[in-house]
């Protein structure tokens, strides 16, 4: 009993282990898509982090006119959800996934502590498990904050939700810049697990 006892105080204590970046048996497929005039250092950038990060194929695409088809009317935000459906005719290659970055101030309804923000700002939004997602530099003013943004919504569409340990860097913001910038920027083990399941090999 004690052995045992023993044992999941052990498990309890690795998922709150966080790994900076991961291997896997097949490689994940990551093309960028820049939406409107995107600062060409911080695409860069944004490669070099996923690269680093999931150990994948990462390409950025050529440079998409932002569409006006999304923006919300008597504000200068833009409809995250509208702009991920815009852009679904896109092909992907087999594991491949879309991280659109646009500079536009992006938002979406949200609903906090039983309160429901119509045109909630936010930094990025990705579907568990969709082909897209979409960062916005619009907000965000340090790398860090960048790289954590754009690591936890390739994330959501590797099939991971929100984390409850606050130091996984698939945590929830709430919309908050600061619960982005005390996470760890790495995944915990617990999330790492959902995508091991699908980019290694079962024996």
């Amino acid at each position: 009993m004690k052995k045992l006892l023993i044992f999941h105080i052990m498990l309890i204590g690795l998922s709150f282990i966080c790994i900076s970046n991961m291997k896997y048996e097949k490689k994940i497929h990551i093309s960028i898509l820049p939406v409107g005039q995107v600062d060409r250092e911080k695409i860069n950038f944004i490669r070099k982090t996923l690269v680093d990060f999931y150990d994948g194929d990462v390409v950025v695409l050529s440079e998409i006119p932002n569409t006006k088809l999304c923006k919300l009317k008597n504000t200068n935000k833009y409809d995250a959800g509208c702009m991920l459906s815009n852009f679904n005719y896109l092909r992907v290659p087999k594991n491949g996934k879309i991280l659109i970055v646009t500079n536009q101030n992006i938002s979406t309804q949200r609903t906090l502590n039983g309160v429901t923000h119509k045109n909630w700002s936010i930094f990025g939004l990705g579907r568990i498990n969709g082909k897209m997602c979409i960062v916005s530099t619009y907000k965000i003013k340090t790398r860090s904050k960048l790289a954590k943004v754009s690591i936890h919504e390739i994330g959501h569409t590797l099939g991971i939700p929100h984390c409850e340990n606050n130091n996984c860097v698939m945590t929830d913001a709430k919309g908050k810049g600061s619960r982005i910038d005390k996470n760890s920027g790495k995944m915990c083990l617990k999330c790492n697990q959902i995508i091991k399941k699908r980019f290694l090999p079962h024996h």
